[in-house]
């Protein structure tokens, strides 16, 4: 899986990419346009990178994938509510559950 993002402007960088399309939860296709780096400020003021991120024009929510996350060291937990994902012994991103989705605390740069 892949970070996914509907808002062009959102990201910092940006390339083609050959192919590939998302299938949503309501069996519609969305086709990837593009892929690049979005910058958000973190919970902590911290400014965070994510990279690969796909650019899906008609998608209702930017996705964070954690299997990506995963795949460059990072850990996470959950319980309470609350999301947790770390690389070492630092917090790098925290979520509050709503709805049964986890929504990050910050913003994009």
């Amino acid at each position: 899986s892949y970070h996914m993002c509907q808002n062009r402007a959102w990201l910092t960088t940006y390339g083609s990419i050959s192919g590939g399309s998302v299938l949503m939860g309501n069996d519609i296709v969305c086709k990837t346009m593009g892929i690049g780096i979005v910058r958000i400020k973190c919970h902590d003021g911290a400014m965070r990178t994510l990279t690969e991120v796909r650019h899906i024009q008609n998608l209702k929510k930017t996705m964070i994938s954690l299997g990506s996350l995963d795949s460059i060291g990072c850990v996470y937990t959950d319980g309470g509510g609350v999301l947790k994902v770390s690389k070492g012994n630092m917090a790098v991103m925290m979520g509050n559950k709503v709805n049964h989705l986890y929504h990050m605390q910050g913003s994009t740069v």
